[in-house]
Parts: structure tokens; C-alpha cells; sequence
């Protein structure tokens, strides 16, 4: 529904994005890394600072597939972006590429286990700051990483498999974005 909008970034097959109350399901190919990622996005227009959290009631398996959020300066498969999710096997990571076409740099941050597992991104300026939660109430902080972004970037869902040519197929609650 408005405002989101959704596609492929970078070669992969082709994924998919519906919602129906408030749920989310998203089908997404790709990988996450180097100096290019592929993935299906699932995103709004952001401007300036703000917030975007979720809950993962379901995903894929796999420990290459990630899903969770995403903030990218562009919808190119180099963009300088910042994510926060889980991979296939429920363990929570926060991954950023700081300069366009540069290394993705992670950080990894204990397990969870589905339906209890929700992730939030936090942008303020530059200072973006992942979170992870069992509940969706009291947080807990994985990293803060500088990320010199454009003033308007996207703020979204990421869906991947670990594969451009095999499609992971997850779904997403409780959804909601803070300007």
C-alpha cells in the first residue's frame, strides 16, 4: 500500500511483495556484501532523520539469506546503505557499506528465535544505530556506525537468500516508520 513501493536491486531473480493487514510477505533472491548487494527492497522515501522497526515472525532458512531493515542513499546495488536483520538460522547482525561501491563491514549480536524477533533502525544525521528486541518494548543496542548519506534516502524491508537465482520467502509485522 502507499507509500511503499518495492523491487530487485542488482541481478536477481525476480521477487515479489504483498501485504494484507498490516503483513507483510516478502520474496527476495540475492546477497548481502562486497561491493554490491542484491536483494528485494521493499521501501518509502525518507528525509532527514528517523526511525523504522519491525517484527520477523517468519523467515527463511539458510544462514546466507538476512532479512530485516534497511537504510540506503540509493536504490543502486553499491549504495552506501545501513541494515539490521537476521540471516536463515535467526542470528541478528548489523552490516553497513559506508562509501558507495566500498566493503560491507559487520557486526554479528546474539540469536532469536521467531515470532520474538524484532529489529529497528534509528537515523540521526549521519549516526545510524541498530537494534534488536524480543518483545518490541525494551531494546537493545547493536552498534552506531557513521554513514554520510544524501539528506533523502530509502528507509525499508530486505529480503534476500543468499542466492540470485533462489528466492527466500519471509514475512513482516508490526511495521511502522517514524519521519
Amino acid at each position: 500500500p502507499s507509500p511503499w513501493l518495492t523491487e530487485d536491486i542488482g541481478s536477481v531473480a525476480e521477487g515479489s511483495a504483498t501485504e494484507s493487514n498490516g503483513v507483510f510477505t516478502v520474496n527476495g533472491a540475492g546477497v548481502m556484501g562486497g561491493t554490491a548487494d542484491s536483494l528485494r527492497f521493499v521501501y518509502q522515501t525518507l528525509s532527514g532523520d528517523g526511525e523504522i522497526k519491525l517484527r520477523i515472525p517468519s523467515f527463511g532458512s539458510g544462514s546466507s539469506a538476512r532479512i530485516g531493515v534497511m537504510v540506503r542513499e540509493t536504490l543502486t546495488a553499491g549504495s552506501k546503505m545501513a541494515f539490521v536483520g537476521v540471516n536463515g538460522s535467526g542470528s541478528y547482525s548489523a552490516r553497513r557499506r559506508s562509501s558507495t561501491g566500498g566493503s560491507v563491514s559487520s557486526k554479528s549480536s546474539g540469536s532469536g528465535t521467531a515470532p520474538n524477533v524484532w529489529v529497528r533502525l534509528v537515523r540521526s544525521g549521519n549516526s545510524i544505530t541498530s537494534y534488536k528486541s524480543s518483545n518490541g518494548t525494551s531494546w537493545t543496542s547493536i552498534n552506531t556506525v557513521t554513514v554520510t548519506m544524501s539528506t533523502d534516502c530509502y528507509f525499508g524491508i530486505c529480503v534476500l537468500s543468499g542466492s540470485t537465482g533462489s528466492l527466500n520467502e519471509s514475512t513482516f509485522d508490526s511495521l511502522t516508520v517514524t519521519p
